[in-house]
């Protein structure tokens, strides 16, 4: 006779997970992204990791990065100037990684940073009255101002009575140090809106390291113009302790414009079939049936910096 035999075993189901990433920054469509940056996801409930896809193209045939992590940022390296990059971010599932189902899309822009330092120090400061005096550093070239950082070395007794704001060549002022550290002597930092959050020491110098500036950040000025003539102003309040501004230096972080690019004007009609090419000028257009059966257009031949747009888009 045959043998009965009893298996039991269980089944279990996983729907969708409730939500999927949006994007942070760059948000879609962002037309000046520095290099310099993170690329950041809002967080999934109950997703331990992720994965991050960047290419240039919105196909994602050839991805410039496909990387798993468990942080919902990643710092991009690699990148060309004046270039669209298109990204999404897959959460994780019990069953395999979910689809991604958003695109976003970014493009880059050149960053150049630079230091720049006054032509006249050190500059005393007196025990004997109040004092007030800008230090001025000129700055030449196009772009417009992407990231700030100030380097300061100050020698005075008290603290307490110093001011120090940085001037942009339009009158905008931040400070960056403001009668803070009763008691305290000495600044030799670097003010900078990634530094640690400011504080005092008891040891000298009183103001030390890579901190924030005291009273806000330098965000106020980004997308301002950089060329001008900047300042770093000295206050001393009372005629007591007196000191030295010792050294300063600026260094900015700018956003460069892009190159002009060559404008197409022709008014005439253009006939071909599907997978031929069309030829106006030194253009060629190239049509191929990918295996979606969407229609490429390929800009084999064109000037420098030359682009093809089909109904307005790039």
């Amino acid at each position: 006779p045959g043998v009965i035999r009893t298996l039991s075993y269980s089944l279990s189901g996983f729907g969708p997970l409730a939500a999927l990433p949006d994007a942070v920054f760059p948000l879609d469509n962002t037309d000046s992204v520095g290099f310099q940056f993170l690329l950041q996801w809002s967080p999934v409930t109950d997703a331990d990791d992720y994965v991050l896809e960047l290419a240039p193209s919105p196909a994602f045939g050839a991805s410039l990065v496909m990387s798993q992590t468990t942080s919902d940022t990643f710092v991009p390296v690699a990148l060309e100037p004046y270039t669209r990059y298109y990204w999404r971010v897959s959460p994780p599932h019990v069953c395999g990684i979910q689809p991604a189902r958003r695109v976003w899309v970014f493009r880059t822009i050149l960053e150049e940073c630079a230091d720049y330092t006054p032509a006249i120090l050190p500059i005393d400061i007196p025990a004997d009255e109040a004092f007030i005096t800008n230090s001025i550093i000129p700055v030449a070239g196009p772009g417009k101002v992407s990231a700030v950082r100030v380097d300061v070395d100050l020698t005075h007794a008290k603290l307490e009575d110093i001011t120090l704001r940085l001037l942009h060549p339009s009158g905008n002022a931040r400070s960056v140090y403001a009668k803070s550290c009763v008691d305290g002597e000495d600044i030799i930092a670097t003010f900078a809106d990634d530094g640690d959050e400011f504080t005092c020491s008891v040891q000298q110098p009183a103001v030390s390291g890579t901190i924030k500036p005291a009273t806000g950040l330098f965000t106020n000025l980004i997308g301002q113009q950089v060329a001008g003539n900047w300042a770093l102003r000295i206050i001393d309040d009372f005629p007591q302790g007196g000191g030295v501004l010792n050294s300063w230096s600026l260094n900015v972080c700018k956003h460069l414009p892009p190159p002009p690019t060559p404008m197409l004007a022709h008014l005439d009609t253009l006939d071909g079939s599907y997978c031929q090419s069309v030829v106006l000028s030194n253009l060629e257009l190239g049509l191929t049936d990918t295996l979606t059966g969407s229609i490429d257009l390929i800009l084999r031949e064109a000037p420098a910096h030359g682009q093809l747009q089909l109904a307005g888009i790039p």
